[in-house]
């Protein structure tokens, strides 16, 4: 019986070197010698504003990009967000705290409040 191999969905946002893909322009085996692991999160600046500018060449001027913090809340990430979106989404005390240490403006947070956390969340905002 013959295993048909699954074939990957396009990525042409990044350069392959000697069938590698290129994150940063380093090849995945360099990152993983720097690392000292071969298991990771890579993540491409370059490609993440990229694919940021796209969406804003495509939508009206009147549209905000907010950044769900939920989504990936790695700090060095969310940081890298602070210039390329308009705001943060937060839904967490957690969320909260990584954005406000990224450097966001606490007026360009979107909070999720339930009404049970209410009274934390404005003890929190208070120290802000």
């Amino acid at each position: 019986m013959s295993q048909t191999i699954p074939n990957h969905v396009p990525m042409s946002q990044f350069s392959v070197r000697a069938s590698q893909l290129l994150i940063g322009e380093k090849s995945l085996d360099e990152i993983a010698v720097m690392l000292g692991k071969d298991v990771f999160y890579a993540y491409d600046s370059a490609v993440i504003n990229q694919k940021i500018q796209q969406f804003r060449q495509n939508m009206p001027d009147r549209i905000k990009l907010h950044y769900a913090i939920k989504a990936n809340p790695y700090p060095p990430l969310v940081g890298r967000m602070v210039g390329w979106v308009d705001g943060f989404d937060v839904a967490s005390h957690r969320e909260m705290l990584v954005a406000l240490q990224s450097g966001m403006r606490l007026q360009r947070l979107v909070l999720q409040v339930q009404l049970n956390n209410y009274l934390s969340w404005l003890l929190l905002l208070s120290q802000a």
